[in-house]
């Protein structure tokens, strides 16, 4: 399964935080892979409650 839009943004995102060699970027790469994990849960649990739904009578 390939990533949504807002998955690949933040991918983006991380990527181009972690090229900078700048210290001061710290808090914003922590803040993105915070935010990229959560919104790989929500979609996964979103996935699982779709399922869930097609499977339950």
């Amino acid at each position: 399964m390939g990533a949504t839009s807002l998955e690949r943004h933040h991918q983006v995102a991380l990527i181009t935080l972690l090229e900078r060699p700048n210290q001061s970027d710290r808090g914003e790469v922590a803040s993105a892979v915070s935010s990229l994990s959560e919104t790989r849960e929500r979609a996964g649990a979103y996935l699982l409650s779709a399922r869930h739904s097609e499977v339950a009578p």
